[in-house]
């Protein structure tokens, strides 16, 4: 609409993957995925779709499933279910951002103890580290997606890394 900056769909950094459903949460897995297409659906204005995804939980961690109830390897369902959703909006923008760093140290309890013991908490962790654990995963997922021709993706890691480390943001 005229005036109005956009929407936020959104369940923590949880991904619309269409077809499929999280092993041990089929029921939030249908509601969101509902929600999205309801929305989208309901909207033709929002032209423009930004998916801020948590990559490491939803391509590393969680256990997929296909419409039949079997289990579908993460990476597959991930690839597979956002091109689903982008190409059932062919007419619209998607912009997908790349794996943030997320420093294992990252987090209220040791955030917490700095405070407590009166040291610095500044987590961070190398930059070849990020690349081996959260960005390597997910490269064939996000080159699939960036080749569809609707769909951009952002890659944070120039602006909040450099050339060594980078800081334990999530």
């Amino acid at each position: 609409a005229h005036g109005v900056s956009g929407v936020q769909i959104t369940d923590a950094g949880w991904a619309p993957v269409l077809g499929f459903q999280k092993q041990d949460e089929r029921a939030k897995s249908d509601y969101n995925i509902a929600m999205t297409t309801r929305t989208l659906a309901a909207h033709p204005e929002i032209r423009t779709i930004a998916l801020v995804i948590d990559w490491d939980r939803e391509a590393q961690q969680f256990h997929y499933v296909d419409g039949r109830g079997r289990d579908v390897g993460r990476a597959q369902a991930i690839s597979d279910g956002l091109a689903a959703l982008i190409d059932k909006y062919p007419d619209r923008r998607f912009f997908l951002f790349a794996p943030t760093p997320q420093a294992p140290d990252f987090g209220g309890h040791p955030a917490a103890r700095a405070l407590l013991y009166h040291r610095a908490f500044a987590p961070a962790q190398s930059r070849a580290n990020f690349e081996a654990e959260q960005v390597a995963p997910v490269r064939a997922i996000t080159a699939r997606l960036a080749a569809l021709p609707n769909v951009t993706i952002e890659d944070p890691t120039p602006y909040l890394c450099d050339t060594n480390s980078c800081p334990g943001i999530a």
